[in-house]
């Protein structure tokens, strides 16, 4: 599913291949070599996404929209309003060409579809002005089935019940946050924490660094994957979520972890709250800079003066034995090394 952080450039956004991004974060759920489907007649068809938007007429801004035409490259995307479907329509749906039905929200996702998202639920939970206002949501499509270049010959699926997302972010080059995009992960992370926690009082989600989301030290709810590239009007931010929230297998999920009293978490809800603190978690980024970041952030993890052996740069990438004392304010992993001092450590080096 795709969240767009603004209109003028949806549609060249999501033009480029973001669908790959699902398969790294099904690696990041534990989700890899759990079951090999060795006869693809067993695996799910691929199947149209559907667009939707906040209010309907909001589609109409969208610019570039050429419907009926291929758009696009890995996949290719096509456009249709759902008063223009014909019965072929569903018959184009392949592994590199992605049919995308624009609806309106009373028509929701249609009954046939393998899955379903309650788009109505969706938006009365959402409370953004700009993130979830554009929505494209695919029941099945390639990314779900391949993964790390279909290691060993398995294939991957996502189970229903887990909540996984794109939000695409746009950064100015002139914008603050352009110096720090690692802080980006961190905010996703912050933000998912404080929307459980809005649910489930004292429900002990933690952020393991950079971008694993666990349930205390005992089990992988999720992770978050931020990759970026350049354009004219800035750096386009694709931020990959993935999260256990309803679906207890391969794994677990966060409703086989709370009490069987309470009602159990809906995707829909989770998802429109995590982008509610994401655009509040934005806004203080930019306006007040990262301290009430980096606090949340710390709040959430767990490593506070936690000893590990990592591979310095100082240390020409020999393992040496630190103390994580923080973040820093570009995003990296403080450490307190036995010298007594300080260095920042990027994530590829924990």
């Amino acid at each position: 599913m795709y969240f767009k952080s603004g209109v003028q450039e949806f549609i060249s956004n999501i033009s480029i291949n973001r669908f790959h991004k699902i398969k790294r974060i099904f690696k990041r759920l534990g989700m890899d070599n759990n079951d090999k489907i060795k006869n693809n007649s067993t695996l799910p068809k691929f199947t149209v996404g559907y667009m939707f938007a906040n209010p309907d007429i909001a589609i109409s801004s969208i610019k570039l929209m050429d419907f009926g035409k291929e758009f696009g490259t890995n996949p290719k995307l096509i456009f249709q309003p759902s008063t223009l479907i014909d019965k072929i329509w569903e018959q184009q749906v392949k592994e590199n060409l992605l049919p995308i039905e624009i609806r309106r929200q009373k028509e929701g996702i249609p009954k046939t579809s393998p899955c379903n998202f309650e788009i109505n639920r969706f938006y009365e939970r959402l409370e953004t002005k700009v993130f979830g206002r554009f929505i494209i949501f695919v029941p099945v499509c390639a990314s779900t089935m391949n993964i790390s270049d279909r290691r060993s010959g398995n294939e991957w699926i996502s189970p229903i019940g887990a909540a996984l997302f794109t939000i695409n972010l746009i950064v100015p080059f002139d914008s603050s946050i352009s110096k720090s995009l690692v802080l980006i992960q961190h905010l996703t992370a912050v933000s998912i924490c404080k929307a459980i926690s809005e649910f489930i009082p004292n429900f002990p989600i933690r952020i393991k660094w950079p971008n694993d989301l666990y349930y205390k030290r005992e089990f992988k709810l999720g992770g978050i994957l931020v990759s970026s590239s350049q354009s004219e009007n800035g750096y386009n931010c694709s931020i990959g979520v993935g999260l256990n929230i309803a679906n207890s297998k391969p794994t677990i999920c966060i409703n086989d972890l709370i009490n069987k009293e309470m009602d159990k978490l809906e995707t829909e809800d989770v998802i429109a709250t995590i982008l509610n603190k994401f655009e509040d978690q934005l806004e203080t980024l930019k306006s007040k800079g990262c301290t009430d970041l980096i606090r949340d952030y710390e709040k959430f993890w767990l490593h506070t003066n936690e000893n590990v052996s990592i591979s310095l740069a100082s240390n020409s990438g020999i393992e040496e034995k630190v103390t994580i004392k923080g973040i820093d304010e570009n995003g990296y992993l403080l450490v307190l090394k036995e010298s007594g001092e300080y260095e920042s450590v990027m994530d590829n080096g924990l």
